[in-house]
């Protein structure tokens, strides 16, 4: 049985580095918002063993390096920004992601979020859609790291 762990941010780097920044070292891993207060870094462990990780940080989409800012009020106060999202890959579709996904949102809107954004790799977008994230824009690179799609979710509806 999967259950959901509160992390450090130093927690979670292990798993990004494995999963999405091959090659990085643990150090150049910290994101902007990391060790803000409101911040939260959630662990998905099959027992004691660490399966997937996501991040949530207070941020709006002007201030993230590259990522196209489509909402009508980019610099809001009230974004919450998905981070490091990765579930290993003998765990993937079995709903590990959609556990930490949905904290992720439940948690944004708890701290008063109105929207949830994220830079969602291209393989990703159906992924999130299903969740209620929508992309808008187009696709572009994130130097590094590949393409992705600018998605975001309004807060104010119910969450799943």
């Amino acid at each position: 049985m999967i259950t959901l762990t509160t992390l450090s941010a130093s927690d979670t780097r292990p798993l990004r580095q494995q999963l999405l920044r091959q090659g990085v070292p643990l150090d150049q891993l910290v994101y902007d918002g990391d060790d803000d207060a409101d911040a939260l870094h959630l662990g998905a462990l099959d027992g004691e063993a660490l399966v997937g990780i996501a991040s949530v940080v207070r941020q709006s989409p002007a201030v993230s390096n590259g990522t196209p800012a489509h909402h009508p009020n980019p610099h809001s106060p009230h974004a919450w920004r998905i981070r490091g999202m990765a579930v290993l890959p003998d765990y993937r579709a079995q709903g590990v992601g959609k556990l930490l996904l949905l904290r992720c949102i439940d948690y944004a809107f708890e701290m008063q979020g109105r929207f949830i954004w994220c830079d969602a790799r291209i393989h990703a977008r159906g992924f999130y859609e299903k969740y209620g994230l929508r992309v808008m824009g187009e696709v572009y690179d994130v130097p590094n790291v590949g393409q992705h799609y600018y998605m975001q979710r309004d807060l104010a509806r119910v969450c799943e």
